[in-house]
């Protein structure tokens, strides 16, 4: 019996201003904007990250290997405000992209 596995990814689709980041040290920062430039992402945002992406639909696992929804991430240049009210250009990751990626199975 031939089984056709359907594949879902529920992706959140976001273009909208920023208003807090969170630099690599961990800090939350405050984006800037202004009426001279609004900086705005597109982000896709998955769902259900680290979930099968089948949807609920069983998977067999064949040859060993089942799907998995895997977050992407792109990494973007943000003009923020630092702690002395001057600005700054800080780099951090944001989701861009969502996926289904296949995972190992336990089964030998």
């Amino acid at each position: 019996m031939d089984k056709k596995m359907l594949l879902f990814i529920v992706v959140i689709f976001i273009f909208e201003p920023l208003f807090k980041v969170k630099n690599s040290d961990g800090q939350w920062r405050t984006v800037i904007q202004s009426t001279e430039g609004i900086q705005r992402f597109r982000l896709n945002i998955c769902s259900n990250p680290g979930e099968s992406c089948t949807n609920g639909i069983e998977e067999t696992g064949i040859m060993g290997f089942v799907s998995i929804c895997k977050q992407l991430y792109t990494q973007m240049e943000i003009t923020v405000l630092k702690d002395n009210n001057e600005t700054e250009n800080i780099y951090v990751q944001l989701p861009t992209a969502c996926t289904c990626a296949l995972k190992k199975t336990n089964i030998e």
